[in-house]
């Protein structure tokens, strides 16, 4: 059996995290060297992990699909990660290619994409599987012989970061973050869920990545103050001095369950446990709506692209037409139907597509389902709850 592993993900920060759990379970089973790539700009979320022997930075090839590329040692600049995995097989590694565990997980990649609801819809044999217990299905090991608190996320915060941001937040103060790489996960309701932690007495640490920073909103309402944040890890360190954290599913959700964070995490695209079955710090909160799940991390809500793109809700009687003849008849023959320019008729074409674009930035449904006040009030009544039986202690 190999004794040496190298892992492969190229993901979100969620994605990536997630499988620190898997590198700390092989180390638990005496593998004695973990390896594991993960994209280059996220390399500083794994420091000080011991289980970890090394991170290796990734890059990813925009032009040639599905190929990534890790450093080299000499002139060979960056090398491609199939040359790594071919070397490494040969040496007995354990190969853990995790590209394909979520997305694209299909049980024949011939299938269609759903034109409702686009390529995501696909990976149906993964939509329904936590995706801890599914890495380490593909690692070869039964997850039912694995204990929960081992597939939780890892991540080590260090003195310096608690002193620089973590000691500036004052006591009983609430993180807020209801953004992610997803508009389909990214909430517009920020301000209610403020309005409420107000209210129940604690200050709001309100992340804004306009501001590039965390907002501190005190609940005497008298003033407010700022601390900048460049990096994923400094605003770890401020959910790390924080009572609690409401999150989107994003990528800080994770880290903030590592640090042992109490925190309440608002899922829509894809079902809780999923994610966090394991967890010890989290309340995940579920849509009610019925048309989630619905699978997709893109841009926008599915059902209301598809009512968009496909049946032009939102558009004019006479823009509707125009893209139709647009799309169907030469551009010089339809300038001169229409007395305009060729260039005339691009511009009008790009206008509209913007304003397809906008009609597409709206809140969905599943958002809608949530109500501020129970999401604060739940998260509020876990922290005094965890309060309560310290002190009892």
């Amino acid at each position: 059996m190999a004794k040496k592993a190298i892992m492969f993900r190229y993901g979100g920060i969620g994605d990536t995290i997630s499988l620190t759990a898997i590198a700390y379970i092989l180390k638990k089973r005496g593998f004695e060297r973990i390896e594991y790539c993960v994209p280059e700009k996220q390399v500083e979320l794994f420091k000080g992990l011991d289980f970890i022997d090394k991170i290796i930075p990734t890059r990813r090839l925009p032009n040639l699909r599905g190929y990534d590329v890790i450093p080299a040692k000499g002139l060979r600049g960056w090398v491609t990660t199939e040359t790594i995995k071919r070397e490494l097989h040969n040496k007995n590694w354990l190969i853990l290619e995790y590209k394909f565990l979520v997305e694209d997980n299909s049980m024949w990649r011939g299938y269609p994409p759903n034109e409702h609801f686009g390529p995501w819809a696909r990976s149906m044999n993964s939509n329904y599987v936590n995706w801890v217990d599914l890495a380490l299905a593909w690692a070869n090991i039964d997850p039912q012989k694995i204990p929960g608190a081992w597939k939780r996320p890892k991540y080590k915060i260090f003195k310096e970061e608690v002193e620089q941001f973590s000691k500036k937040i004052p006591k009983n103060t609430i993180a807020v973050n209801l953004e992610s790489s997803s508009l389909a996960r990214t909430f517009y309701f920020k301000k209610d869920i403020v309005d409420q932690v107000l209210k129940h007495g604690y200050n709001a640490a309100v992340w804004d990545s306009g501001e590039g920073g965390w907002r501190i909103y005190f609940s005497n309402k008298e003033m407010t103050s700022f601390i900048p944040s460049k990096s994923v890890r400094e605003s770890a360190a401020v959910i790390y001095g924080c009572d609690g954290f409401i999150s989107a599913d994003s990528g800080l959700s994770h880290i903030a369950e590592a640090l042992g964070v109490k925190t309440t995490v608002l899922y829509t695209t894809v079902p809780s446990w999923t994610r966090s079955m394991y967890y010890q710090n989290t309340i995940p909160v579920d849509t009610t709506v019925e048309c989630s799940p619905c699978f997709i991390i893109g841009k926008y809500c599915p059902k209301i692209e598809y009512e968009v793109n496909v049946k032009f809700k939102g558009l004019t009687k006479k823009e509707k037409e125009f893209l139709k003849e647009f799309s169907s008849i030469p551009l010089h023959e339809m300038a001169h139907k229409h007395r305009v320019t060729v260039d005339g008729l691009k511009m009008t074409h790009q206008a509209i597509l913007q304003k397809m674009e906008a009609l597409k930035n709206v809140e969905p449904d599943c958002m809608k389902s949530f109500d501020a006040e129970h999401v604060v009030a739940r998260l509020i009544s876990y922290i005094k709850t965890i309060e309560v039986e310290y002190e009892a202690k």
